[in-house]
């Protein structure tokens, strides 16, 4: 798929701009084998539940400690992924009220959680891509954690998962074997 066929929806242009501001940077290996082929974004005015990330989680400030009134999530889209045939993971920034960068989270394996310490450019916050499995990181340490791992998942038995069916497409995406 090319991003032709993705749908496509009338933007508002505020929205959009403010979204592109704080928007994350995203490094990845130079021998990374898939592209990032699609990115959506959700502005947060008050806390409330993302409409994507799966399992549902709310996008909080206040009760965590972040001084921010703002955040934005971003749902970035890869066509494949070592383990399994797509992946979607996510990145939120929250912004304070002077438009500063307050806090980022990133998701990592179905998980969320503070991208603690990574550089932020201008406004946009800095993350990492594992390499063929998207998890997002501030550095490159988490990533060695779990290097056997990932290691694993990219031998013989690569792609076995198939079509990852969480609950936001079950019974929308067929399995065949």
């Amino acid at each position: 798929m090319d991003g032709s066929q993705l749908p496509r929806v009338t933007q508002d242009t505020t929205a959009l701009d403010f979204a592109a501001r704080y928007a994350p940077i995203i490094r990845a290996d130079e021998r990374e084998p898939f592209t990032l082929l699609a990115a959506g974004y959700t502005i947060f005015d008050r806390e409330d539940v993302s409409p994507s990330f799966v399992p549902r989680r709310r996008i909080e400030w206040g009760s965590v400690g972040y001084r921010a009134v703002r955040a934005v999530e971003y749902a970035l889209w890869w066509d494949w992924d070592i383990g399994h045939l797509y992946e979607l993971e996510h990145a939120w920034t929250f912004v304070g009220a002077r438009g500063e960068v307050v806090a980022v989270e990133a998701s990592w394996h179905g998980m969320y959680g503070q991208a603690e310490g990574g550089a932020i450019e201008d406004t946009h916050p800095v993350l990492l891509a594992q390499p063929g499995k998207h998890a997002m990181a501030a550095s490159v340490e988490p990533f060695m954690e779990i290097r056997a791992w990932a290691e694993q998942e990219a031998g013989p038995d690569a792609g076995k998962g198939g079509v990852l069916e969480t609950e936001l497409f079950r019974g929308r995406l067929p399995k065949t074997p």
